[in-house]
């Protein structure tokens, strides 16, 4: 429980609401798929067990340019979001 007695009325508030949608929009726009989602500059790292692989990507920097990344980076994608559905 929170120790905030007025939770459920800023939850409910539109200034609450509008943030979120706005997050989300922003979320979307930038690609996040699922979450958790960890954004390291431009890339995205999504699900808790992309965590070590994130951690991999800060220690030694940038391995999306070999030649099995690329390879990889090339296959076609099982799911994608359709932003023009949203409303």
């Amino acid at each position: 429980e929170l120790d905030m007695p007025d939770a459920q009325q800023r939850i409910a508030s539109p200034e609450v609401k509008d943030a979120l949608k706005k997050s989300t929009d922003d979320a979307i726009a930038r690609g996040v798929f699922g979450v958790p989602t960890l954004a390291i500059g431009d890339e995205l790292f999504w699900g808790a067990d992309a965590t070590a692989m994130a951690a991999d990507y800060l220690a030694q920097g940038c391995k999306f340019s070999d030649a099995e990344m690329i390879r990889v980076a090339s296959l076609p994608a099982r799911a994608e979001r359709d932003v023009t559905k949203r409303k």
